[in-house]
């Protein structure tokens, strides 16, 4: 039973040993082009391991790279360390600028404003531009066709379409009918009497079937069966506006 348990602390130590040997670590310098980007080993979550250009204990053997700086592409490649080099190992990376185009569709002669900086006119192609988020908006007479945050993928195009202008609104005035307005006038002098009073007869004969029946009227029979029946009566029209001597015109006032 000891010698199992004096067994087991040996593969311990041995263990452990190996694990020691395992980290050994080389002298590696790091720049980047520009200088200042942050570099990270194995994750972002393990913390910043420097800032370049810096020369680091880098574990010997391959370990996973990350380098960023703003507004760049970032670089995420194996970092290989040999067990032995000759002169202390050196690597450069060139940081490639983090772009993206905006495509303005449409909007004919509206001026372009990306974060408060004129770009032209619409409709335009605009590479080149830092990825991002970027306040866009387009401005034709004085007044704002579009007007939105636009999201810049690095590599990617994004595409902004302005909605059609709205027309001007309508003056309800100019909508609504004409008014008229009537004016009374004199007659003109040596113009014929025009007719002021006008008397006429109408008849008026209706064909339909009718009964009286305990009518109580002394002229007519208390029973009457007809089948038809003639009004005749006079009609009487009255101008008064002839009679004081004046004229109607209608004119419309626009």
């Amino acid at each position: 039973m000891a010698r199992a348990l004096v067994f087991a602390a040996g593969l311990v130590l041995a263990s452990g040993g190996g694990a020691v040997a395992g980290n050994k670590t080389s002298k590696v310098t790091i720049e980047t082009d520009p200088p200042g980007a942050k570099v990270y080993f194995n994750l972002k979550e393990d913390g910043e391991v420097c800032t370049t250009p810096c020369t680091i204990d880098a574990p010997i053997g391959e370990t996973p790279l990350i380098i960023e700086a703003e507004n760049r592409r970032a670089i995420i490649e194996n970092l290989v360390v040999p067990k032995k080099t000759a002169r202390p190992m050196k690597v450069s990376f060139k940081l490639e600028a983090a772009l993206g185009t905006l495509v303005v569709e449409g909007g004919a002669g509206a001026t372009i404003k990306i974060d408060d900086e004129d770009h032209g006119k619409a409709p335009r192609r605009l590479d080149d531009l830092q990825a991002g988020a970027h306040h866009v908006v387009l401005e034709r007479d004085g007044k704002k066709i579009y007007d939105d945050f636009v999201e810049i993928e690095i590599g990617h195009e994004a595409t902004v379409t302005p909605a059609i202008a709205s027309a001007a609104p309508t003056n309800l005035l100019d909508d609504a009918p004409a008014i008229t307005a009537t004016r009374v006038a004199a007659s003109p002098l040596g113009a014929p009497p025009a007719p002021a009073i006008a008397v006429t007869a109408a008849v008026d004969a209706g064909f339909r079937q009718f009964t009286y029946k305990n009518n109580q009227s002394p002229l007519i029979q208390r029973d009457d069966t007809e089948a038809g029946q003639v009004l005749i009566g006079p009609i009487v029209e009255v101008w008064p506006t002839t009679l004081l001597g004046l004229t109607v015109s209608v004119e419309s006032v626009a």
